[in-house]
């Protein structure tokens, strides 16, 4: 893609999970962890990576249900493998990576690895802290992050709701 596509940028949406720069790894895990897509593009790009997470306190996400429902396609009644849902997520673990967030009372775009400028969050911010992923089927999952080594960016919003196309 780099050769008929020289100098040009690309930007690839994925999980914040397979977004983080480093390898998914647990608090005093010694070796090297399981690799992420992040940190794969991270190893070959270095600096040219810019790795951008995206995390909520609370609200409703839309999830994908692999079960058989039925449903009506273009006028008729059939049968399909999965469908969409909303499905309700509760407010964050009280030591997680987005109830700390949730504490400083705002939606924000943070830089973690200077701070955002802030000296006191910068400890915070190289700790490490569990954060919430879902799987495909709306499994809610924690995960650990260090924000100041996984995420170049990391997009925080209070509240979600999804999008309604029915």
């Amino acid at each position: 893609m780099r050769a008929a596509h020289p100098g040009e940028k690309v930007v690839l949406l994925t999980s914040t999970l397979q977004a983080k720069r480093t390898p998914v790894r647990t608090p005093g895990q010694d070796e090297a962890g399981k690799p992420t897509l992040g940190s794969l593009l991270a190893d070959r790009h270095g600096q040219d990576f810019v790795a951008v997470g995206l995390t909520f306190g609370k609200g409703r996400v839309r999830v994908w249900r692999r079960e058989q429902v039925v449903r009506e396609v273009a006028g008729a009644r059939m049968k399909v493998l999965g469908d969409w849902d909303r499905e309700k997520v509760g407010t964050a673990k009280p030591v997680s990576l987005e109830a700390g967030l949730l504490r400083t009372r705002t939606r924000f775009l943070l830089d973690p690895r200077a701070g955002s400028g802030l000296p006191a969050l910068r400890p915070w911010l190289e700790g490490w802290h569990p954060f919430r992923s879902f799987g495909g089927g709306g499994q809610e999952s924690w995960n650990w992050t260090v924000p100041a080594l996984d995420f170049d960016l990391l997009v925080f919003v209070r509240e979600v709701a999804p999008d309604d196309f029915s």
